[in-house]
């Protein structure tokens, strides 16, 4: 997937390095990655919400997200690698449920939904991101002004 500023032929920073080029591949692939998980979770709540689904197939689908919320695992989290892959391994295994119990095209339904839903929100985020940067910025600002004159009229 291109960067947006190859779009519009804008050269990244230090594009002539061979393992910037690499890291940056490897942190596009993994911002990719974490959309693609988002909407599949934003999938699966709105899969839980469809009423064409029976309740005992909701229920096979809840069980996972109940286990990876609670705090007592069957391998404990305090152990690095191992505490988390038992719950990658519930993860895929749930996942494997889900193409299997749920009929295609709802499963399609519900995707596209997730996708629409993440899209839209987009744009909001970035708008919610800008205002209070500026307005951390502005109180900084402020607080840095103050504290300028504060100490002038202490000389």
């Amino acid at each position: 997937m291109p960067h947006d500023l190859e779009k519009l032929g804008i050269e990244r920073a230090g594009s002539g390095f061979p393992m910037m080029k690499t890291l940056m591949k490897l942190i596009d692939r993994t911002k990719q990655d974490i959309r693609t998980v988002l909407t599949e979770f934003i999938a699966l709540w709105f899969i839980l919400a469809d009423r064409r689904i029976r309740w005992r197939v909701k229920i096979v689908l809840f069980i996972p997200i109940i286990y990876i919320s609670m705090p007592v695992n069957l391998i404990p989290d305090i152990f690095i690698f191992f505490g988390q892959l038992d719950d990658l391994i519930v993860v895929r295994i749930s996942y494997s449920a889900l193409n299997r119990l749920i009929a295609a095209d709802i499963l399609t339904e519900c995707r596209e939904k997730a996708r629409a839903f993440t899209n839209e929100r987009q744009g909001k985020r970035f708008k919610v991101a800008f205002t209070l940067s500026a307005i951390w910025i502005t109180v900084a600002t402020f607080f840095v002004l103050h504290l300028m004159r504060k100490s002038r009229s202490n000389f």
